[in-house]
């Protein structure tokens, strides 16, 4: 199912052998605003797209191919999201107070799923550009952030592994922030764990802050 928000509508339940099909949702988070996706699947390996829009407004696209076997959740995933801004963002700030004023965000992942989907492994970037939010009459100085990630999940063994955490941030171009890991980090959320996991430092380093 597709969902966004709540009093959600479904034009059409996907199927299970693949196949073209179209879904259309729609949601009204708050008083005179209505979110609208719209998503267009096609088979396994073809590029699948859902656009969030408001009436004919286009607030963010959202593209993802294979090739993936959703029925045996194995394959891989390319997911990109481009123009994620204060108009949808906002959705879920208004409700705190929060306005993201010129930010926007874009995402470019790769997923891999293995063994039934009881394996993960993603790689990608998230950039943030011109990132501020106004509160209370208070506006935060906006910042150009870049984070690159590499993370590998074994359900099973209810571990992970973040080989690489690189998070950057600027202001007016001017470096501001960085943040990485000193080597890969072993994650364990087992309760019958009878190894420790290894140390990785997480340095950071703050410049030109005022």
């Amino acid at each position: 199912h597709l969902g966004i928000g709540r009093q959600l509508t479904i034009g059409e339940q996907l199927g299970q052998h693949g196949g073209q099909h179209r879904v259309v949702g729609r949601a009204q988070p708050h008083r005179g605003q209505r979110v609208e996706a719209r998503a267009q699947i096609g088979q396994i390996d073809a590029p699948a797209r859902c656009g969030v829009a408001r009436g004919q407004q286009q607030l963010a696209a959202i593209s993802a191919s294979g090739p993936l076997d959703v029925m045996k959740q194995e394959g891989k995933l390319r997911l990109d999201i481009a123009g994620l801004d204060k108009n949808v963002l906002n959705i879920v700030g208004a409700k705190l107070g929060m306005d993201f004023g010129g930010t926007s965000i874009s995402l470019g992942s790769e997923v891999t799923l293995a063994k039934a989907g009881k394996a993960i492994a993603a790689t990608g970037q998230l950039a943030a550009n011109n990132f501020g939010v106004t509160q209370q009459g208070q506006t935060t100085p906006p910042l150009d952030l870049k984070l690159a990630y590499q993370v590998a999940v074994d359900l099973p063994a209810q571990s992970a592994m973040v080989s690489t955490f690189n998070l950057s941030g600027t202001r007016q171009q001017q470096p501001l922030l960085s943040a990485s890991l000193s080597k890969p980090l072993a994650v364990s959320w087992s309760t019958n764990s009878a190894s420790a996991v290894g140390d990785s430092d997480l340095t950071v380093n703050v410049t030109g802050l005022n």
